[in-house]
Parts: C-alpha cells; sequence; structure tokens
C-alpha cells in the first residue's frame, strides 16, 4: 500500500504546479478559496494537509478533475519541481498566447543545440 503521506506530498506539489501555471498568487487563491496565503503556502510546502472537501474546492477552481491530485497508480511518481522549472512556468504564463508557438519553437532548437532529443521526437 501507498504511504499516504506521499499522497499528500504529491497533491501538495499538483496544487503548486496548477497555481504557478495559472499565473495565480498564493494570496490570490487565498481569496479565491477563502483562506489566508499562509494557509495556501502550507498546502504547498506539504506542512498542512489537504481535506477531501479542500481538494474538491481547488479542483473546482482550477477547473480540474480531483484525479489530477492523485497519482494515477500505487507507485507515487513523486519527484520535487526544481525552483528553475517554477521560474520558467511563470515566466511562460506571462507570454501572450500568439507567442507560444513560436516560444515551443526556440525551445526545440535548444533542446538540439544542448544535444537532448525533443520530447515530440
Amino acid at each position: 500500500m501507498t504511504d499516504p503521506k506521499k499522497i499528500d506530498l504529491y497533491a501538495s506539489q499538483k496544487l503548486r504546479v496548477l497555481r504557478v501555471t495559472s499565473g495565480i498568487s498564493q494570496a490570490a487563491l487565498g481569496r479565491e478559496a477563502g483562506l489566508s496565503f499562509q494557509q495556501i503556502h502550507k498546502y504547498e510546502r506539504g506542512n498542512n494537509r489537504m481535506s477531501a472537501g479542500r481538494v474538491f474546492q481547488f479542483a473546482r477552481l482550477f477547473d480540474v478533475s480531483v484525479r489530477v491530485f492523485f497519482p494515477e497508480s500505487d507507485e507515487v511518481p513523486f519527484e520535487t519541481i526544481p525552483p528553475a522549472t517554477l521560474r520558467f512556468l511563470r515566466c511562460l504564463n506571462r507570454i501572450p498566447p500568439e507567442f507560444h508557438e513560436d516560444v515551443l519553437v526556440m525551445l526545440r532548437m535548444c533542446v538540439r543545440v544542448a544535444g537532448g532529443r525533443d520530447a515530440d521526437d
């Protein structure tokens, strides 16, 4: 059986990724959910556990299924998201949608220059 703490951490990380990729601050999410930004911070860090009702509320706020907050199998693929990745997501979110395809082309070029394989390869 999967360790409940790992699932809690997985859900916490998903909350953070949803918030960051949506371009919402902890304070703004807190206002929407009727919570303080400190509580959002504690949820995202895994210091406080989210209740089922809270997970449901966040799923509604982000217009996603509650399934997003739970791993698809007993193997919890929990990996800490590097701070640089979160900074990248924040920057990407600030780029107007009409430039997203151009940014993707540039990223793929960077991957090739660095000797990596494109995700679509």
